[in-house]
């Protein structure tokens, strides 16, 4: 879909999975993490003591190297960890207005 060519554009390449008796033909075993951290730095603190929306603190979290839920999903999947169709079953593609710059 168009939402999705910011984050793959043409020329991606996407992985589908293969399976074997490991994984009970699936092409998955184990569970893979996809996280989001905050590491506060001096803006960050500064924006919790000031009590700041949760937007403004993330925006700050953002602009000193946090990535998204949905941003740590696409790094796995264009490193060939997991598939996108993973991704989406667990995560929904963020809407235009929650859209960051994505972390490449």
């Amino acid at each position: 879909s168009e939402r999705l060519e910011r984050y793959f554009p043409k020329g991606t390449s996407l992985y589908r999975p293969g399976g074997c008796g490991e994984c009970s033909n699936t092409g998955y075993r184990g569970r893979l993490a996809i996280l989001e951290i905050l590491l506060p730095n001096a803006e960050v603190e500064r924006r919790i003591a000031a009590n700041e929306s949760p937007d403004r603190i993330a925006d700050a979290a953002r602009e000193a190297g946090m990535r998204s839920l949905w941003e740590s999903g696409v790094q796995h999947v264009r490193a060939g960890i997991t598939t996108l169709e993973e991704l989406l079953r667990v995560l929904e593609i963020p809407s235009e207005e929650t859209r960051r710059p994505s972390a490449s």
